[in-house]
């Protein structure tokens, strides 16, 4: 008997609007579930689960499924990887999201003039979705590789086994149901803007972005999180309208895809001054706001210097006591620094340390 399949779908070859960003977003998962977190379906005790997306190094950014309480998430990659940390939960207004019943060979063309959600990827193939089938009496979230064109196939873990799904090709009944944001514009109240989050970035700047400082023609600029290969999660500049950035690690890279932007409430926020000797000090009883991290040292910081007469973001490789040094593009060489600000979130309510190396 074929088992039938729930997928929660993410993508980007499918006509959208590009507000339709802001009716979801991600935020950092240490083990709390927020408020507005998006629920995934229930499990085995009937008890919530949720849409995680977690870092894996040389890989992508993966699908995942998250049990409240539980930090750890396991990713279906090659087998089973086990992951806790660099990894975000889907939040955002639960009557925005609804599930599209579809077939995988039809499931490209249902997606037109709908806003899959964007939630993944995989090096080398591109763009994946977030899936969920219902097996054994609970809903268990994984990836769907939607980078496929043709049956694409859903992963997903099953016990600590990676488990494939691919239904038969030219099958009538609809296997998959796809997760859609309704199109409706973001209002004052339509989503609690507590802590801070990061939306999908591809050239539109959200109304809710943090604003940076001011280039130098005096227009806004905007805080970053771009994947790089082989490096992890960097703190990046975004110039509103512009979608490449610039992204320093062993020189200057250039990313136009896989590009977050900061947003929240502009006033829960405040720049403060630091150096590369002192930064660890200054952060005590503080909330710095976590930027991204690097492979193998830990999470880093937010940045800003005004240099040639406007604002440069950039990252703080807090990961290093005593050497916390602060990076940005210059015209595309890369530069280091001692002295600089760096970004601080008011509520002390969430409990991150970024403060030594991991």
């Amino acid at each position: 008997m074929t088992r039938a399949i729930c997928v929660a779908i993410i993508v980007l070859f499918t006509c959208q609007t590009s507000y339709s960003f802001k009716n979801y977003y991600w935020r950092e998962y240490t083990g709390e579930i927020p408020k507005d977190a998006i629920v995934g379906g229930r499990d085995i005790n009937d008890k919530n689960i949720y849409i995680g997306q977690a870092y894996v190094k040389n890989e992508g950014i993966m699908e995942v499924q998250i049990t409240p309480g539980v930090r750890q998430v396991l990713v279906p990659m090659r087998g089973i990887k086990k992951i806790d940390k660099y990894v975000k939960i889907l939040c955002g207004p639960q009557e925005k999201v609804y599930w599209m019943s579809s077939n995988p060979s039809s499931l490209h063309s249902d997606l037109i003039d709908k806003h899959a959600i964007i939630g993944g990827h995989e090096d080398g193939w591109g763009y994946t979705s977030i899936g969920r089938i219902n097996r054994e009496g609970e809903v268990k979230i994984g990836k769907l590789n939607t980078c496929v064109v043709n049956n694409p196939p859903f992963y997903f873990n099953d016990n600590g086994v990676e488990r494939r799904f691919t239904p038969p090709c030219g099958a009538n009944m609809k296997f998959f149901a796809t997760l859609i944001t309704i199109f409706f514009s973001l209002g004052p109240h339509t989503c609690p803007l507590e802590d801070y989050y990061w939306r999908e970035y591809v050239g539109e700047t959200p109304e809710d972005a943090i604003i940076a400082g001011k280039d130098i023609n005096n227009k806004n600029v905007h805080i970053g999180q771009a994947y790089v290969h082989d490096a992890g999660l960097i703190v990046t500049q975004i110039f509103p309208g512009v979608k490449e950035v610039y992204v320093t690690y062993k020189g200057v890279r250039k990313i136009d895809k896989y590009v977050k932007i900061l947003c929240g409430e502009q006033a829960d926020f405040y720049w403060m001054q630091a150096n590369h000797t002192n930064l660890h000090l200054e952060l005590i009883d503080k909330h710095a706001v976590i930027g991204g991290h690097e492979d193998a040292y830990g999470y880093m910081n937010v940045g800003r210097i005004s240099y040639g007469g406007e604002i440069r973001i950039g990252k703080v490789n807090s990961f290093w006591p005593e050497a916390a040094y602060f990076y940005f593009d210059n015209n595309g060489t890369e530069k280091r620094i001692s002295s600089y600000q760096v970004l601080m979130y008011i509520d002390k309510s969430i409990n991150i340390d970024v403060r030594f190396k991991h």
